[in-house]
């Protein structure tokens, strides 16, 4: 017999116990009572008795057919379905074998675990910075298989939840991962502090990037609306209905083309006269640098700086926008590319992100592109800085992990420099 709820369960056990407890104190009176009575009537010869076993038999019938009765009276009193004559498995197992990993989701969900994130972005390090306020913070670990979760079976079943009262483990990041053939990786934030959730869907393609739903309008800029629908969204949008990265106008895309074409023309000339200049330096690893003449006394405060702390310039290699010797009087090897710099204006550039800044970015980028095709490793960064120490030094040591690129962390945690936080004020290819 199974009961179906708790709070029938416990109504109907007490009712059971106070009956129980009822008959046997009647009984116990009865048997007292005709044992007593059987004495007596041994005093009288001319009355015929029952032996005592005969006795003992008749009481143990009236007894059963008591409780029998009583329990036919009870169950009619009580409401249908509270007691079921045949087991049922327990919904919350939904087969199974947890339940929190039903049947229904077994094919891709098979445990939770959960880690510190200092630890577990101490020990796998995924190229993005940390945030200052993790210390405190868990990372939560999704295991596809039984056969990804950790090797100790107490904690594979705390993992599966497989005892409701006990909490989810909490491991290091080495054990959390010792069965995991593959991990992938979601870093997860709120831009906006929207009411956001996850869907999580298995049996599908492998997919390497996070789709983003938005409730937003079909068209214009304004805030999320909960009586909308959920769109499907680029990176750019925003909580606030702002589109980050509008494409570009027709103008723009081309005065792009003409430069690139112009890029692409002449690489291969450009590259066979950098190549006779990049074969004086002793060493593969180069600093490059690209400068206008708006930028020009922020060129020459690093070269100034530099050679009053004596760090040895020869390897600085400086893309100029006009044919000067702005700092090779210095140590520098500056270089003028008049085909490919002449596009960028002379002047600095009046704010952060307009056309003059623009250009001058364009350049960067082919000039980094030029060197590293040329097999040399380089180190790019902005006029605009000066040297405590070498950082080639660093770059050079043995004991750091290997990568293709290094970033210097650009502080900002935007959409814009997600996910990485890259910037080009130093980075190391």
């Amino acid at each position: 017999m199974r009961l179906s709820s708790l709070p029938s369960a416990r109504t109907t056990t007490s009712i059971l116990v106070v009956l129980f407890i009822s008959l046997s104190s009647f009984y116990v009176g009865v048997s007292i009572g005709i044992h007593a009575a059987s004495c007596d009537c041994r005093e009288q010869e001319e009355t015929p008795h029952l032996s005592d076993k005969a006795l003992q038999r008749k009481v143990e019938e009236l007894a059963r057919q008591k409780v029998k009765s009583q329990l036919v009276e009870l169950c009619e009193t009580l409401s249908p379905g509270t007691i079921s004559d045949e087991p049922k498995a327990s919904p919350s197992r939904n087969d199974g074998g947890s339940p929190l990993f039903s049947k229904s989701l077994s094919h891709f969900a098979q445990g939770l675990a959960r880690v510190s994130k200092v630890d577990l972005m101490e020990t796998y390090d995924f190229g993005v910075p940390m945030n200052a306020d993790s210390e405190g913070l868990d990372a939560l670990i999704l295991y596809n298989k039984k056969e990804a979760l950790p090797s100790n079976k107490d904690i594979a079943r705390m993992a599966r939840h497989e005892d409701p009262t006990k909490p989810l483990p909490l491991l290091s990041a080495e054990t959390a991962t010792e069965n995991c053939d593959a991990m992938n990786v979601v870093l997860i934030n709120n831009p906006g502090n929207t009411r956001q959730c996850f869907a999580l869907v298995g049996g599908q393609y492998q997919s390497y990037h996070v789709q983003r739903w938005l409730r937003r309008p079909d068209h214009g800029s304004a805030p999320l609306n909960p009586n909308l629908s959920l769109k499907l969204s680029s990176r750019s949008w925003e909580a606030s209905g702002r589109q980050l990265f509008v494409p570009p106008s027709k103008h723009h895309v081309e005065q792009h083309q003409k430069r690139l074409l112009t890029y692409l023309t002449e690489s291969e000339n450009i590259k066979s006269r950098l190549r006779q200049t990049l074969k004086k330096h002793e060493s593969k690893t180069v600093i490059i640098l690209t400068c206008n003449l708006g930028q020009s006394e922020l060129l020459l405060n690093f070269a100034c700086s530099a050679r009053a702390r004596g760090f040895d310039l020869k390897n600085v290699v400086v893309f100029l926008r006009i044919d000067e010797r702005v700092g090779g009087g210095y140590g520098t090897c500056d270089i003028y590319e008049e085909k490919l710099m002449a596009s960028i204006p002379k002047e600095q550039a009046a704010q952060y992100g307009d056309t003059v800044f623009s250009s001058v970015m364009f350049a960067k980028v082919l000039c980094v592109q030029l060197v590293n095709e040329l097999g040399y490793d380089l180190l790019f960064q902005d006029v605009d800085v000066v040297w405590y120490k070498s950082p080639l030094d660093f770059f050079h040591d043995k004991a750091l992990p290997v990568f293709d690129m290094y970033f210097q962390d650009d502080g900002s945690r935007s959409l814009r420099r997600g996910i990485y936080s890259d910037n080009s004020f130093t980075h190391l290819t």
